[in-house]
């Protein structure tokens, strides 16, 4: 303390001026600064000090700063697991600041676990669960799946699935849907939307809620489908039909169908926003506002720079505004349209759009391109792969200052992907699944830790941190050069990059040619060529990889069925989805649904005279609705 900030005691002794404030003056006081602020003053007054163990004063700061997502950092029945108010505000500082993070490959349960897909939707749920519905693996599916994380002897913690229970009618078969978690304590699921036929047909308009069937939190015990390991792991009841499906029907406007739209919950839960999507063979911008309470329907009139149709985009609700950000144009996922970069507000008082001026750019721009996973955490929306060339970059967008960021991430980060899910739990993001062009849909599960607990992993994302800062990052491109990486897992996956990237740019040639083809008549030899040498180095970085498609599989038996023979089937004739090979047990479960088909594309030669070259590309029409359109397959 300065001179001025003392005064000569009767005894003789120097004793600080604040030592006569009352104490809850300056728990007001402190309670105006951040909390770095007021750790540096407790470490500098002795007053201070003490004032900073008052838990008043942290509870304000909670109260404040971070209230949002004290649910995540610590749920009401795990109170003894967090000691005081104090240590939830740091823990949440932390997971605001988005500093660092580390990867870390799951084990997941072999007795029973979903399909690998895409198009899928999950929610975290109660206190450190998250339920997965539908999407695309192995057929069209409607099962729900529940992911928590249960004890296992010396093992640790291991997450195991289990299907859910729930009475009632549950949605029909779809993907590309969204889950949306709302209601005033959090305690309902509104999924809405999505497809029901291959090829990004049949949008669905209906919407469905889980909920408790007797009413309660979240958080009670939920009844599981699995195995008698993971009933005695779980340390959870198996009540029978805890949750029902209920189908409301919504009054005023209609939400329009759609899939691969947008959707977020408003801070009190009351509304849910969807935004955008694919509908009518062509993406949208269309906005509806449910109010899941009151069982209605709005379509906003609105006014100003509003987004362009899109689907595959980050929506969220922050400081009273709706925040569209990125995603892509076109019908479907990868053979049309492209990615987009901008990003849109609209303010939920004057129901006014406008484009958002950055300050910078993201280092990677594949982070915003179509189907990236994204998680909003204070002001931080935070997104993961996406992409018609495929990402698997972690950025954030800070809403609060409009600027990109960027976490120090260590760890062997997920393959590249789009499609995904990314749901917050605690201090760690959970991601499962996607698609990749090389291997189509995923079944693995990846964390995210945003709060690094050991000084080892601390001190390896500084110095990753200090070497973003000194040489920012470039995107990362498929002609990475493979010196830079060590053992051949590392090298693996480098080709494994280089194999999405060209398979990517064969997507890119494919909708080249159908564009020139609709235009002129006919395809440019030249393009043809392009086509035929991108094959051969498909085919080349397949042979190199000998059949392990994905360097950090589990070579788990189920992974295993999803891997495609790419030398017959690279591109799908109708879409990502006109793929018969997988059964299972579930099949069953949508043996009633006579409206919910795939709808399997009929092929024949254009000419019979270039058999050499439909080796590489075979030119056809595709018959659609009555329309003969060009497609291209291997």
């Amino acid at each position: 303390m300065s001179s001025s900030a003392t005064v000569l005691s009767d005894t003789g002794h120097l004793s600080c001026i604040f030592d006569a404030l009352d104490l809850n003056l300056s728990i007001h006081i402190l309670s105006f600064l951040d909390v770095r602020s007021i750790c540096k003053a407790a470490c500098a007054c002795r007053f201070f000090k003490s004032t900073s163990l008052q838990s008043d004063l942290w509870e304000a700061i909670l109260s404040r700063d971070y209230l949002p997502v004290e649910r995540h950092i610590c749920p009401e029945s795990a109170a003894s697991v967090v000691t005081s108010i104090k240590s939830i505000v740091i823990k949440a500082l932390h997971l605001h600041e988005i500093r660092f993070g580390k990867w870390d490959r799951i084990h997941q349960s072999a007795q029973s676990r979903p399909h690998p897909r895409e198009g899928h939707a999950a929610s975290s749920w109660g206190e450190d669960g998250m339920i997965l519905f539908g999407g695309w693996g192995g057929g069209i599916r409607n099962d729900t799946w529940l992911l928590h994380p249960c004890h296992n002897g010396d093992d640790g913690v291991e997450y195991v699935w289990g299907k859910l229970q729930a009475s009632g009618r549950p949605p029909a078969i779809r993907y590309g849907h969204s889950i949306t978690r709302c209601g005033a304590n959090k305690d309902m699921l509104l999924v809405y939307g999505g497809m029901q036929s291959g090829g990004y047909y049949h949008e669905i308009e209906s919407p469905s809620i889980l909920r408790s069937a007797v009413r309660g939190s979240d958080s009670e015990d939920v009844s599981i489908v699995g195995s008698s390991e993971e009933a005695e792991h779980s340390g959870k009841r198996n009540k029978s039909c805890l949750y029902e499906w209920y189908h409301p029907t919504l009054s005023g406007d209609s939400p329009g169908p759609r899939g691969y739209h947008a959707s977020c919950a408003s801070d009190d839960g009351r509304l849910v926003y969807l935004f955008g999507g694919i509908a009518a063979r062509d993406s949208c911008n269309t906005l509806a506002v449910i109010d899941v309470h009151n069982e209605t329907c709005l379509i906003p009139d609105t006014s100003g720079e509003q987004p362009s149709p899109r689907f595959g985009c980050s929506l969220a609700c922050y400081d009273n505004k709706l925040w569209v950000v990125g995603g892509g144009c076109g019908y479907d996922l990868a053979r049309s349209g492209h990615d987009l970069e901008d990003v849109y507000c609209l303010d939920l008082k004057s129901w006014e759009w406008c484009k958002v001026e950055l300050t910078n750019q993201p280092s990677d721009p594949r982070c915003i391109g179509r189907c990236h996973a994204y998680q909003l955490i204070g002001s931080k929306l935070l997104m993961f792969g996406g992409s018609m060339d495929l990402g698997n970059e972690v950025s954030y967008l800070d809403l609060a200052i409009r600027s990109w960021g960027k976490p120090a991430v260590i760890g062997q980060p997920p393959n590249k992907r789009m499609s995904a899910v990314m749901v917050l739990q605690g201090t760690q993001l959970l991601v499962y699944g996607g698609w990749i062009y090389s291997h189509g849909e995923m079944g693995d599960l990846y964390r995210l830790n945003l709060q690094l607990g050991s000084p080892e992993d601390r001190a390896l994302a500084v110095e990753v941190e200090q070497k973003n800062a000194m040489s920012p990052v470039a995107p990362p491109t498929a002609s990475a050069s493979e010196d830079d990486q060590e053992g051949s897992e590392s090298r693996n996956h480098v080709v494994q990059d280089k194999l999405n990237a060209a398979m990517a740019l064969y997507y890119r040639l494919m909708r080249e040619g159908q564009e020139a083809s609709e235009t002129n008549g006919s395809i440019p030899p030249a393009l043809l060529h392009l086509l035929h040498r991108t094959m051969s180095q498909i085919r080349v970085m397949q042979t190199l990889l000998g059949g392990e498609m994905l360097s950090n599989s589990d070579q788990e038996e189920e992974e295993d069925e999803v891997y495609h023979d790419m030398d017959e089937d690279v591109i799908y004739s109708d879409g990502l989805y006109d793929d018969d090979e997988y059964e299972d047990e579930d099949e069953a479960d949508n043996s009633g649904d006579d409206d919910d088909d795939v709808v399997d594309g009929d092929e024949e030669e254009q000419d019979e005279d270039k058999a050499d070259e439909q080796e590489v590309v075979e030119v056809g029409l595709h018959e659609e609705n009555g329309d003969e359109k060009l497609i291209f397959n291997s």
